[in-house]
């Protein structure tokens, strides 16, 4: 698979439900009375099993497919995540308290590299960044 495909692989494997928001606001309402959500979106990620990758390798001595999953379900979750916080927001039971937005950088790049070793190759990201849900970067929980 070239890169493109690959992109497009991880675009077609994002899924975002209502059970995972379901989850996730499970997830929120237990998270304690003040609310970083980008710690708060690491915990939750890591606890489905899709923390976010730092660079997928595209190379034929390394399995692409469970990269693709992983991006796509780390894509996956943090939408349903920020969604549940939204929802949370919008049903009186957070309130922002920040005015700053997360994510900071307003940015979802994912980073890609076909360099494995000492051979060369190409290193760059892909955007999601279609898949961004701004959120208050701190929360209070009733």
């Amino acid at each position: 698979m070239n890169i493109h495909q690959i992109e497009k692989e991880i675009k077609d494997r994002i899924l975002i439900d209502q059970h995972k928001v379901i989850v996730a606001k499970n997830f929120i309402m237990n998270e304690g009375d003040i609310i970083d959500v980008a710690t708060s979106l690491d915990k939750f990620t890591k606890s489905q099993g899709y923390p976010l990758i730092t660079e997928v390798v595209v190379h034929e001595s390394v399995s692409i497919e469970e990269q693709i999953q992983q991006v796509s379900s780390y894509i996956s979750w943090y939408v349903a995540f920020s969604q549940g916080i939204l929802d949370l927001i919008h049903s009186g039971y957070l309130n922002s308290i920040s005015q700053q937005l997360y994510p900071y950088s307003g940015n979802l790049y994912i980073r890609w590299t076909t360099v494995v070793g000492n051979s060369g190759g190409m290193s760059s990201s892909w955007s999601f960044n279609e898949y961004i849900v701004f959120v208050p970067a701190k929360v209070k929980n009733h």
